[in-house]
């Protein structure tokens, strides 16, 4: 009997500490994982910001055939547009950037404006489809040692110069607007010089690379077919951008700033350009092949006053060719926009107003895809027209602007695009941005 007793009491002092032993031994291991999850997040810095926009625009839009009665609209929207930023640095030399953003007139989901599928990719989340959220921005960048950073996948080739000066805010799009106003896929190279340079001159070199893919819509083992003619799969588009400026000019500019960019692509397949007038048809979409030279001039602070200044030229020669061969034709088009605004500091420090001048011709063409106004502004053939804003922070990470357009178009026509009605239009608008 004591012997028996003897075991229990082995047996009972043993059992806690076999069950303290074991229980070490899991937080041990879950403190090994915790510290090993710490020192990988450190491996990392993890950047969170974003836009939120608020919009009344109140457009009005008179239009016919010249010489005819006219038909009017009137369109009195409100709109939101948020977009969220989450961007990594992954490594000392590598980066992560991605955007998730959506665009919707108040109480209206759903919609689609978009002819082709190369429209909705290039447009994103700006095409006021609805709350359902569209990823603007995707792509992974690597700076080496030397002055060279690769980029791949969705690009920042949106909102460019002068989108910003608009709020008096800092360069946010790597393309200048009147270049291309899209987004666009791709790889990218960027060669920054501005170490070997005297000091106060930059100078960058971006070569950027995006294939556009025709794909069937249904089947990814099949080509795009328009009526029984197969498309190309990959139509390469190639761009190169060269930015100079220099601070050297303090006696008369703060920064003078010089830009030029030219773009080429060969035999894109314009799907959405042409609507068969017999139904069952063939749409028999043109091909086109193009090549644009764009000049931005800019100068910030002239006189040292807050004035800023800037003109954009956009040369453009295309060949439009129907799918089947049977018509071919060249344009050239050429078009201008004059952007100047002055900061009011003296009077509240941040407070822009300025004004927009904008002339277009007949076979004008300008991928702008991703803007919130009603009015098409920037993007309309034989136009001539005006912008004037007033822009005022509220606080220090919001701010309002109210503007108003006016914009005149006459006919045009050339292969894949014409309008026998020439319109004239109007808007005022009241816009409130928050930037966090």
């Amino acid at each position: 009997m004591r012997n028996a007793f003897f075991l229990l009491v082995l047996f009972l002092a043993a059992t806690p500490s076999a069950n303290a032993d074991e229980t070490a031994s899991k937080l041990d291991s879950l403190n090994d994982r915790v510290t090993e999850l710490e020192a990988n997040q450190a491996l990392y810095t993890v950047r969170f910001s974003g836009v939120f926009i608020n919009r009344f625009e109140d457009f009005t839009t008179t239009y016919g055939v010249p010489g005819e009665a006219k038909d009017k609209d009137r369109l009195t929207t409100f709109s939101t547009y948020l977009a969220l930023n989450l961007d990594f640095d992954i490594a000392e030399h590598l980066k992560l950037y991605t955007t998730l953003a959506m665009s919707k007139f108040w109480q209206n989901d759903g919609r689609n404006e978009y002819a082709g599928n190369w429209q909705a990719s290039e447009g994103g989340s700006f095409g006021y489809a609805g709350s359902t959220p569209r990823i603007d921005r995707a792509y992974m960048a690597y700076a080496f040692s030397f002055p060279l950073t690769l980029a791949i996948g969705r690009m920042p080739t949106n909102n460019g110069v002068p989108i910003n000066q608009l709020d008096g805010l800092v360069r946010e799009g790597t393309y200048p607007r009147f270049a291309y106003n899209a987004i666009f896929d791709g790889i990218a190279a960027i060669f920054d010089f501005t170490r070997y340079l005297p000091r106060g001159h930059s100078l960058k070199l971006r070569a950027f690379y995006t294939p556009n893919i025709n794909i069937d819509n249904a089947d990814r083992t099949r080509q795009l077919t328009d009526g029984t003619v197969k498309v190309g799969s990959n139509t390469p588009q190639y761009a190169i951008l060269a930015e100079y400026a220099t601070t050297r000019l303090a006696p008369v500019f703060d920064t003078l700033s010089f830009y030029y960019m030219l773009y080429q692509y060969s035999n894109f397949y314009d799907a959405g350009a042409n609507t068969p007038a017999t139904p069952g048809a063939a749409p028999n979409n043109p091909t086109d092949s193009a090549i644009g030279n764009m000049l931005y001039l800019g100068l910030e602070g002239i006189g040292h006053i807050g004035l800023n200044a800037s003109l954009s030229v956009l040369l453009y020669r295309d060949t439009t060719t129907t799918l089947d061969g049977s018509q071919s034709n060249t344009l050239l088009s050429k078009a201008y926009l004059l952007n100047v605004n002055q900061r009011l500091d003296f009077i509240l420090t941040g407070s822009v107003i300025g004004f927009e001048l904008i002339k277009t011709d007949p076979t004008f063409y300008l991928d702008e895809w991703t803007y919130l106004t009603v009015i098409p502004f920037y993007s309309s053939p034989a136009s001539q027209g005006v912008h004037v804003f007033a822009s005022v922070p509220i606080g220090e990470k919001l701010r309002a602007r109210v503007g108003w357009y006016r914009l005149h178009s006459d006919p045009y026509s050339y292969m894949g695009f014409s309008s026998s009605l020439e319109s004239d239009d109007n808007s005022f608008y009241v816009q409130l941005r928050l930037g966090f």
